[in-house]
């Protein structure tokens, strides 16, 4: 029984086949912006990812400063502590 994609003779027309053939090509295209997209958002969070670890290394040099810095700070409290109590102590 002849069908649209045959003729009655079991070949397929050219017409069916160029239709084929484009839908195939718009899929084509389709697919290639879907990964042109993905590929930029991909390269969007590198380039975030890029700048955190940036300011993490600089947060961890600041971080180790101020640890530095109140050590410092202890160790004169200590000390005037110490000496409080020994003038307190003497008077």
């Amino acid at each position: 029984m002849p069908t649209e994609a045959n003729n009655g003779n079991g070949r397929v027309t050219m017409a069916v086949l160029g239709e084929k053939i484009d839908r195939l090509s718009k899929d084509m295209q389709e697919v290639k912006r879907e990964v042109k997209e993905a590929n930029e958002r991909i390269t969007e969070h590198c380039m975030d990812a890029a700048k955190i670890e940036t300011q993490v290394h600089d947060n961890t040099k600041e971080i180790d400063g101020l640890r530095k810095k109140s050590d410092g700070w202890n160790i004169l409290n200590t000390i005037g502590v110490f000496g409080a109590g020994l003038l307190g102590w003497l008077k």
